[in-house]
């Protein structure tokens, strides 16, 4: 695992650590899930990495974050590999098992909390994301990965912070491997980095 690298003249975002987490894995024609559109930079950063016969599932309640995305996409040439779906996470096993035939997928992702220059009211929620987490989980083939950029600086973050915290205290360590990394000489509220592989061979 090489994923504690340095990056040449500059700290590590924890949007970079959680992307190279699971840039490491994925190779050409894997699914992945980009379970908070947002902007669109991940869905970007992954469409890179799953190739042309890859696909990524991209999710977002907010019509102006899949429009984002979008166009991030078309920029990149890369609108083929990702399919974009106007809809909550936490509907996220059914409808790519119903409505994609997918069942399974090599890499997920989540940045939570609510989309920089957007409605700070329209944020992710600790029952929705629980439900959503424990999905991808389930999606996730042996030796996937799943990682989860958790903020802290908005209301609701407390609750939402600690309940994923709890789900992944309490994951079968046979099943999964699982760390978390924070940046202790920055502000207590800044974000911190969840990562977790399913175990080969589970």
């Amino acid at each position: 695992m090489n994923t504690f690298k340095f990056w040449k003249g500059k700290s590590p975002r924890a949007v970079n650590i959680a992307q190279d987490f699971l840039g490491e894995i994925i190779e050409h024609k894997d699914a992945a899930i980009d379970a908070t559109a947002g902007n669109g930079n991940d869905t970007l950063y992954l469409a890179e990495h799953v190739g042309p016969g890859g696909t990524v599932y991209a999710f977002d309640i907010q019509e102006y974050s899949i429009n984002q995305t979008a166009s991030c996409l078309e920029k990149a040439g890369l609108d083929q590999r990702a399919v974009l779906i106007s809809c909550g996470h936490e509907n996220m096993e059914s409808i790519l098992i119903n409505e994609y035939s997918c069942r399974s997928c090599k890499a997920a992702i989540f940045n939570l909390g609510y989309l920089p220059g957007s409605d700070k009211c329209v944020k992710t929620n600790s029952e929705t994301t629980i439900s959503a987490v424990n999905q991808a989980l389930s999606l996730l083939v042996p030796g996937g990965r799943l990682s989860v950029v958790v903020y802290r600086g908005h209301d609701g973050a407390e609750e939402e912070s600690r309940e994923v915290n709890d789900l992944i205290l309490n994951l079968d360590p046979k099943k999964y491997w699982a760390a978390s990394i924070n940046f202790p000489n920055r502000d207590l509220q800044s974000p911190y980095v969840i990562l977790v592989q399913k175990t080969v061979g589970v």
